[in-house]
């Protein structure tokens, strides 16, 4: 009895670690998303603020990060339609100030859809963007954050992407 008694206390400190860890590791979800302002390639001012009328999928994301926002934005606007208003940030700090006017002009003949310009990467921060990933926010209609992944989507995160849209209060 007092072996197991002994190794019970020695894996209280194990326990406690990983827990630790999980929760540092999990989304901050329930977090307030500020509003913010901004310009898209076609010149065109967002404002993002709520309470708004759906669900937001947002995408933020640098050059080298933006090549992984289609598989997120593809299966959802196939899914959900216009039910989710799906709105993207593209962080352009790293673009030299010379350059802007060209690289929005490339910009603007490469996206259909507008795409909001971040030229400090004031917002992108804020949003908590990782450098060279795609950060994909789940925003209730309040502005809470419901859930967040980074990179490019696979099955099981697309599926608990679904899964969170689906079981979000109307």
């Amino acid at each position: 009895m007092m072996k197991k008694v002994k190794k019970m206390k020695s894996l209280v400190p194990c326990l406690a670690l990983i827990i630790t860890l999980i929760v540092a590791a999990a989304p901050a979800a329930g977090r307030q998303i500020s509003g913010f302002e901004l310009t898209d390639q076609n010149g065109r001012e967002h404002r993002y603020y709520f309470p708004k009328e759906n669900l937001s999928l947002l995408t933020v994301a640098d050059k080298k990060g933006s090549a992984q926002v289609e598989s997120w934005v593809k299966p959802v606007r196939a899914r959900y339609g216009s039910r989710i208003d799906i709105d993207g940030v593209a962080d352009m700090s790293a673009v030299p100030g010379l350059l802007r006017g060209m690289v929005a002009s490339q910009f603007k003949k490469q996206q259909q859809y507008p795409v909001m310009l971040d030229w400090s990467g004031k917002v992108s921060r804020q949003l908590g963007c990782t450098k060279g990933q795609a950060g994909i926010l789940l925003i209730d209609r309040d502005g809470r954050l419901l859930r967040e992944w980074q990179g490019r989507a696979t099955d099981a995160m697309l599926r608990e992407l679904f899964v969170v849209i689906d079981t979000a209060k109307p």
